[in-house]
């Protein structure tokens, strides 16, 4: 969900569509923009209790479906934090009630089925995880024993 917001904030036209277009002419949107493509590298670098600062900031809630995870932000905060004007030591702010200033990203996620549990699949281009050697079962090859005549494979082919 971070490289959803970063991927957001490096995006020109993402933050034109979000910001209050009437307060900010077209040296304040460039700003703006750039302002967007420095806190989109910063966040990479942030420590956890830095980031969790801004995403408390930004966020009025997080809403887990099945098929994706809703992230709500505030269009106001958001400028605000682009302008440099948002205050991201005061953590709990009143959510904002008007409903044209929110704005949704979406991450598409996936439920399956891990042995009694499901497990929930973050869509992301970027995450390359290997796979976790103890859950994959090795192939083993059959192997032929000269020592064991027919009828005792006969035998545990039927106890087997």
């Amino acid at each position: 969900m971070i490289n959803k917001i970063r991927t957001f904030l490096a995006d020109p036209g993402a933050i034109l569509d979000a910001i209050d277009n009437e307060s900010h002419n077209g040296s304040g949107r460039s700003q703006l923009i750039e302002r967007g493509r420095q806190v989109a590298e910063e966040i990479g670098g942030q420590a956890q209790d830095e980031l969790k600062a801004l995403l408390m900031a930004l966020f009025c809630r997080v809403e887990i479906r099945s098929d994706r995870v809703a992230i709500t932000l505030s269009r106001g905060r958001l400028t605000q934090l682009l302008a440099g004007s948002l205050d991201l030591e005061t953590q709990h702010q009143a959510p904002t009630s008007a409903p044209d200033d929110l704005l949704e990203l979406t991450v598409r996620v996936g439920l399956k089925r891990v042995g009694c549990e499901m497990r929930m699949l973050v869509e992301n281009a970027n995450d390359q995880t290997p796979a976790d050697p103890s859950l994959l079962k090795p192939k083993t090859a059959p192997t032929h024993r000269p020592d064991i005549d027919a009828s005792d494979a006969a035998a545990a082919g039927r106890l087997g």
